[in-house]
């Protein structure tokens, strides 16, 4: 795995307590800067973290955790993208409100890739899944 943000012994990898982002409260024009300025503290905690994210953040379906580490794969391997997860679950917890809460709480088992992943998709205006939302909601406006 390398050095990327690992810590000898049990204590955790990210703090949540070292975090100067704002809360995210799932309005779309706030999503561009709270996500820069969330991955940039993630990566300062943690370079495997920050690079599963990225990569769970491409993905079109939701990501299956269990395969995210391993041989190969240039991030974590399988039992330290679990440990990352639950800390980053716990973060993401921290870092939101509102609809973006209700998303995060939807995820189950505190699958913290998993919320990002599900976040991403919800509020990134560039991907295919926000597009075809936006459509629907200017093709069929509220009364």
């Amino acid at each position: 795995m390398g050095d990327g943000g690992r810590r000898t012994g049990g204590g955790k990898i990210i703090y949540p307590r070292n975090f100067w982002t704002t809360t995210f409260d799932g309005e779309s024009s706030k999503w561009g800067d709270w996500c820069f300025a969330f991955k940039r503290t993630i990566r300062s905690c943690s370079r495997d973290a920050f690079i599963v994210m990225e990569y769970v953040g491409k993905f079109a379906t939701e990501p299956q955790e269990h395969i995210l580490g391993g041989e190969g794969s240039g991030g974590p391997g399988a039992e330290d993208v679990a440990r990352l997860s639950a800390e980053l679950y716990d973060v993401l917890c921290q870092a939101v409100s509102g609809e973006a809460m209700s998303v995060v709480r939807s995820v189950e088992d505190c699958k913290g890739f998993v919320a990002w992943c599900q976040l991403y998709r919800k509020f990134n205006p560039k991907t295919a899944a926000r597009a075809i939302r936006l459509i629907a909601e200017v093709c069929s406006p509220v009364r």
